[in-house]
């Protein structure tokens, strides 16, 4: 009851004011992080802290524009008034949210300590302050560092007999250069790539202690910055290695691995050896699948296992593995719904999902597996999977087939309007020769009705067709027959007309005959008494024989045009 009585007096001193005692007392303020990204919370402590501390008070400063106050361990107060009894300390935690970008300072205003041994106020304390930057977080990663880069590189190496030393990097080291290489003895099993960073804020992934097999042994160093960015270095140390057998596959220069234990291990697969140029080298061999596996190394200590048939490399073996499960691709065989592969192990269904044939080297089991290259999972293959697949040949027979018909009916289309363009230039052809034809019909008529002067013109050029057809002959057998007219009885005026026409055409045939036989001719003309003249068989004029010879004419070129077309 005495205690309480004391504290209670205490308390009441904060208001009325005492003593002032001096003594190493005062607050000290401190935040959980000097910078804070806009929306997000930072926490700022109050500590109390004094020999002879009985009670306390004081009130939180800060910028209410940049900072909310959201909680606090004081009951969310901005003040704190309290009292204990024998603590040398007290802590309160305040929590903020930052609203905007700026810079603030949390500090306290009206700071006092009382000493619980004299009950007076404390002088001379000690207040503290924290400085906060808000910042948005475009603007905190401008502030972050982007140097990645190392400022050294050295590679160690441990000898069978336990000694180490360094060996040189070639080429020298540069920030700038990020491959570089070493040899080591082949009796440096052992050794390390020791690093040094060039910003304190970046990271480094990789070197340390490593281990070196025979041939070419690659390490990869990755330095973050604080921003994010990477650089990759590469240190390629080579242990030498005695009497190494070289191999060459899709001209790619390897180095067989000849000793066991740097060998990687495959499920399914037990430790063997088998002989390479006369060479005997460790190999991996499956009973099941019945494979001989060798491993091999190319320039930058990549490993990869190759199928080795005893006498020739056949190709790389590949696994994939997904979960516990690991998968070997086989060659398919001989099935009809992927008679369309392109690949001897795999059908692709689409962009996502292939199909392989392979072994479950788990359970040792061979099926059919449906591949996802997105997620690299495998599942057994099944009757849904064939009905897509089937479903998607019968898409492609469709496409076909479409594509063959079109292309047929373009053939059509191509034949049948040349066909036509030819028949309409066939009949303008035709046309235009009928048009000729009755044009010579016309001008013959014409001929036939003009006067007889001008008749004689037409019959140089009827004497230039026919006079090759005439021969003296003919022309004696004509002139025989007109004399026979002289003795036959008078004819009718329309024979006479006729036989007259006759008469005149003579001279027109026998132009081109000798002068003597013309004179005679003429005599004969003269000697004939029309009114004796007979009616006879009427005898074809010259004129109606260059008709009907026009006329077969013009049927023989109508023929022969015919013909010709009938042969294209």
């Amino acid at each position: 009851m005495k205690r309480f009585c004391k504290l209670f007096i205490f308390i009441c001193l904060l208001f009325v004011g005492a003593t002032t005692v001096n003594a190493a007392s005062g607050f000290s303020v401190y935040a959980n992080s000097s910078t804070v990204i806009v929306g997000n919370t930072v926490k700022v402590s109050v500590k109390v802290s004094s020999n002879d501390l009985g009670a306390w008070s004081y009130c939180i400063s800060y910028d209410s524009s940049v900072l909310k106050l959201t909680g606090s361990t004081a009951d969310a107060s901005t003040c704190v008034k309290a009292g204990v009894v024998n603590l040398t300390g007290q802590t309160e935690t305040f929590t903020f949210k930052a609203l905007k970008s700026g810079s603030t300072k949390v500090t306290l205003k009206n700071a006092a300590i009382y000493s619980y041994k004299t009950e007076g106020q404390i002088s001379g304390i000690s207040i503290g302050s924290a400085n906060i930057r808000c910042l948005t977080q475009s603007e905190l990663e401008a502030t972050y560092s982007t140097n990645a880069y190392l400022s050294s590189i050295t590679v160690k190496g441990t000898d069978v007999n336990g000694e180490t030393k360094d060996y040189s990097i070639s080429p020298e080291f540069n920030k700038d250069t990020l491959e570089y290489s070493v040899t080591v003895p082949n009796e440096v099993e052992k050794g390390s790539i020791d690093v040094a960073k060039a910003d304190s804020t970046a990271s480094v992934n990789g070197g340390g202690e490593v281990t070196f097999t025979e041939g070419s042994n690659s390490f990869d160093i990755v330095v973050t910055a604080q921003k994010g960015n990477q650089l990759t270095y590469k240190v390629v140390v080579t242990r030498e290695e005695l009497d190494p057998i070289t191999i060459t596959f899709d001209n790619v220069e390897y180095t067989i691995i000849r000793r066991k234990d740097v060998l990687p291990e495959h499920v399914g697969f037990v430790s063997t050896t088998t002989i390479y140029n006369e060479t005997e080298i460790p190999a991996l061999y499956s009973d099941i699948i019945d494979y001989i596996i060798i491993g091999v190394k190319d320039a930058n200590g990549n490993i990869k296992m190759f199928i080795y048939d005893g006498n020739k490399i056949v190709k790389e073996y590949i696994e994939y593995k997904f979960g516990d499960t690991i998968f070997t691709p086989l060659d398919l065989p001989e099935n009809d719904l992927f008679k369309y592969t392109v690949s001897s192990n795999s059908y692709s269904l689409s962009d996502k999902y292939v199909i392989y044939y392979g072994l479950d080297t788990n359970t040792n089991e061979k099926n059919y597996y449906l591949f996802n290259k997105d997620d690299g999972s495998f599942i057994i293959y099944d009757g849904v999977i064939e009905k897509l697949a089937n479903e998607k040949i019968e898409i492609y027979k469709y496409i076909i087939y479409g594509l063959i018909g079109f292309s047929v009916l373009l053939l059509l289309i191509c034949i049948f309007g040349r066909k036509g363009n030819r028949k309409e230039k066939r009949r303008k052809e035709k046309t235009n020769d009928i048009d000729s034809i009755d044009n010579d019909d016309s001008s013959y008529f014409v001929d036939e009705v003009e006067e007889e002067p001008k008749a004689e013109d037409s019959h140089e050029d009827e004497e230039e067709v026919y006079v090759e057809d005439l021969n003296t002959k003919e022309m004696k057998e004509e002139l025989k027959e007109l004399k026979n007219i002289e003795e036959e009885p008078k004819p009718e005026k329309k024979s006479r007309r006729k036989k007259k026409e006759v008469v005149e055409e003579v001279p027109l045939e026998v132009e081109e005959t000798p002068e003597e036989e013309k004179e005679e001719i003429q005599t004969k003309e003269l000697d004939i008494d029309e009114d004796l003249v007979e009616e006879e068989p009427i005898v074809e004029s010259k004129k109606d024989k260059k008709k009907r010879e026009k006329e077969e004419k013009r049927k023989a070129k109508a023929e022969a045009k015919k013909a010709k077309d009938f042969d294209w």
